[in-house]
Order: C-alpha cells, then structure tokens, then sequence
C-alpha cells in the first residue's frame, strides 16, 4: 500500500513573508524564539535521523521504507518553512540558521533499541507525529496573531502532514505488524517514560 501525501511547498506558500508584515510585540517575541527555534530542530532532525536509519534500511519492509522517503520530504518542507518565518521575526539571514543548525550536536543513542526494530520505531515515530499534530493545532492562534494570513494556513498544512504521517504509519502497523499488537502497550509506556524523562 502506497503512503499518502499532500505534496505543498513552504518557499512558494510563503513567499511574500517579511518582517515588516510581521505584528508581534517584544514580549511575545522574545517568548516564541524558543518555541519556534525547537520547532525547526524538530523538523530538521529528520534529516539526520534518516542518515542514521540508513544502515538498518535493508532490514525494513518496503511500505516503511516508503513511508521514510515521503517523511522525510515532508519534514524538509517543514523545516524550510520554519526556517523562512525564523529568519522574518528574528532578522537572521537563512545561510547563518543553517550553519547553526548543522553545528548542533544530535545524538539518538536514547532511542537505539527501537531503530534496529521496525515495528517499535513505527510505534516511535506514530506518538511523535501525533504529539505534534496536537501541538500545531494548538500554534494556530499564534500563527493567526502574526498578522500575515498565509502564515496560518501554513501551519495548518503542516499540522495535515503529521497526523498524515501518523495514518500511514498505522497502515504499516496494521499491514506489517498486526501479529505484534499485544506487545504495542508495553512499548508505549517505554516511550511514554522516554518523553517524559526528556522534558524534566
């Protein structure tokens, strides 16, 4: 079964992005750096998870191989947007949010059991999506607040593309993996304690 995908680009949806169509206040500025500088490491990390998932790739089915192919394009699309509104509310230049972006650290050593198994990553990658659909959902007003109207119906796009991603990842569960259910609520509460010992 063949993934679904909404195929969208960030660049043309917000091409006429600037800071000076940008209404936001210092208080809220300061306060949304955080929020959309992890956003944009979240999205950008994609990339570098897909680097590391390469030497497991052979052991995967072809529906999850498929699945990380249109992932990982859809998060490149992502982080490019949340790149262009950093680069319009912070005055940085795109070229400078790259480097620093590539001279973080990032280290997946914490979730190394679940990479050499597919249907505990699938497991992984579905909270994750899920958790991130609830969050831009909850982003919209903010989005909506900046005062540029196609800020707000990108971030909605981007909230499809994740519970998307989640959709075709239960397809690959129920497809692939159906006969490991039993195991899926164990697994759940180990990423759960995972989550949750990453936001202490």
């Amino acid at each position: 079964m063949k993934p679904k995908q909404n195929v969208w680009s960030s660049k043309e949806l917000l091409s006429s992005l600037s800071a000076c169509c940008l209404h936001i206040d210092a208080t809220l500025k300061d306060n949304y750096e955080c929020i959309l500088w992890n956003d944009l490491c979240s999205e950008y990390d994609s990339r570098n998870l897909c680097l590391r998932l390469q030497f497991s790739r052979n052991s995967y089915s072809e529906a999850f191989n498929s699945l990380l192919e249109l992932w990982a394009a859809d998060e490149s699309n992502h982080a490019e947007g949340f790149k262009i509104i950093y680069a319009a509310v912070y005055g940085c230049e795109e070229g400078d949010i790259d480097a620093r972006l590539r001279g973080r650290k990032v280290d997946f050593s914490v979730i190394e059991e679940f990479i050499g198994d597919e249907f505990k990553l699938c497991l992984l990658l579905a909270y994750d999506e899920l958790a991130t659909t609830y969050s831009y959902h909850g982003d919209i007003p903010l989005y909506r607040s900046l005062g540029h109207a196609p800020l707000e119906g990108w971030i909605r796009r981007v909230k499809l593309d994740e519970a998307l991603h989640f959709y075709n990842l239960l397809q690959v569960i129920k497809n692939k993996h159906s006969h490991r259910i039993a195991e899926a609520e164990d697994i759940l509460l180990d990423i759960l304690e995972l989550d949750l010992s990453d936001a202490d």
